[in-house]
């Protein structure tokens, strides 16, 4: 691959080679090539997604600390206003919670009983 791709660049790549080979349009002599280059963009695009992880959590962690974020991005107005003459914000409302579940109740499972063994002989 040449250059840095971005997370998008290589997930639409990893889609155009992922279409050519469930469409048949590889041949056999192309295919390794193709396979080898998909192995590469997945461990990118895996990698990328890790590094994004990791970032929110310590914004996520230093915000439950009370630490400051980055600053935010201001506008032509904010900028030339002093700050005594911008408005206050009002303080966001707190989430409603959400309203009880209504309809019937669930039904039990197999899978959760804890006698059911399918292999136990009878």
């Amino acid at each position: 691959m040449r250059g840095e791709m971005s997370y998008s660049q290589a997930f639409a790549r990893l889609e155009e080679i992922v279409a050519e080979i469930e469409a048949g349009e590889v041949d056999v002599d192309r295919l390794a090539a193709r396979v080898k280059e998909a192995s590469e963009l997945i461990r990118k695009c895996r990698a990328r997604l890790a590094g994004a992880e990791e970032e929110v959590g310590k914004v996520l962690a230093a915000m439950e600390q009370g630490a400051p974020g980055p600053a935010p991005e201001t506008t032509a107005v904010e900028v030339a206003a002093p700050p005594a003459a911008r408005p206050k914000r009002a303080p966001r409302p707190p989430a409603p919670s959400q309203p009880p579940a209504t309809g019937p109740a669930p039904q039990p499972s197999l899978l959760a009983d804890d006698d059911f063994d399918p292999f136990a002989e009878e």
